[in-house]
């Protein structure tokens, strides 16, 4: 089995934590370069969750605590963050982050951009961004572009 950063959106990472339907299992692949190593993996999927960012984790205790610490980062970070925003505000928050997900080089554009007119003292104003994203080609936005601006990632 090939093993490979897996990336996992933070709510997805929150769901699978929760559950506790992961396990840690011995990676024979990590551990021919590095020892003895383990990964985090999804009992249902059969699928890696994590891998310590490709190096793997040195024990089983150490991968079960690093999982359980994100797992309860996570869960604050989200709960904390989205406990103010009413559902169709929370909606928008995941129609902007999808869209980022699925635009990067959009995004990354827009982002250098907006950085260099920044430098040069002339920020973009809402007309110049909503007219560069229109010159992409994208047609519907389920979000405003305040939205868009607050929620980007």
């Amino acid at each position: 089995m090939a093993h490979g950063k897996k990336t996992l959106t933070k709510q997805d990472f929150r769901e699978k934590r929760k559950k506790r339907d992961y396990k840690v299992v011995f990676s024979p692949s990590l551990s021919k370069v590095l020892g003895n190593r383990y990964v985090i993996m999804d009992r249902a999927e059969k699928e890696i969750l994590d891998d310590a960012g490709g190096y793997g984790y040195k024990t089983r205790k150490g991968a079960v605590a690093c999982c359980e610490w994100k797992r309860d980062v996570y869960d604050k970070q989200i709960d904390y963050k989205d406990e103010h925003l009413d559902s169709n505000e929370y909606e928008a928050k995941l129609y902007v982050q999808e869209f980022c997900r699925q635009n990067p080089t959009l995004i990354k554009n827009l982002r250098e951009l907006m950085f260099y007119r920044k430098k040069k003292n002339r920020p973009m104003s809402d007309d110049e961004i909503i007219h560069f994203l229109n010159s992409q080609e994208i047609e519907f936005f389920p979000f405003t572009l305040p939205q868009l601006l607050r929620y980007w990632v």
